[in-house]
């Protein structure tokens, strides 16, 4: 949850100034947000499975919706700024902001704390460990 924080802040810099902060949060998405997810869909969503929750019609499907939808629009995002499209790259920061606020609310509020109820404190520790194998590559 730590890094939904770091996502925020950089979604508050992409809202207020889209064109100017494009270049920016792509780096971030790519170096950062992407990563995150990564550590989601590797780690968390198959201990999750495993423990019984439906990757189908759940939140975890809903989770990996989300996450292409929002690669689908980082791609979008990053063509426009190549193209120097500034209408286009308002259009898909703005839907990025508004899609990965929403996507993180139900994390932090349904998935997360569904994740505290299917897993003990030490399957949750060790899954923490994982991520971080994630993020040392």
């Amino acid at each position: 949850m730590a890094d939904h924080q770091k996502i925020l802040a950089e979604l508050d810099k992409l809202e207020q100034n889209p064109e100017g902060h494009a270049k920016e949060f792509l780096k971030f998405t790519e170096s950062f947000a992407e990563p995150h997810h990564h550590k989601e869909e590797e780690v968390l969503f198959p201990a999750l499975e495993k423990k019984g929750m439906p990757k189908d019609g759940g939140p975890i499907g809903m989770m990996l919706f989300e996450h292409e939808t929002k690669r689908g629009l980082v791609k979008e995002l990053r063509k426009a700024v190549e193209e120097g499209n500034d209408g286009k790259v308002k259009e898909n920061a703005l839907a990025i902001v508004s899609l990965l606020r929403e996507h993180i609310s139900k994390e932090d509020n349904i998935l997360y704390p569904c994740a505290k109820d299917f897993l003990s404190a030490e399957e949750l520790a060790d899954l923490a460990s994982q991520c971080e194998q994630i993020k040392a590559h």
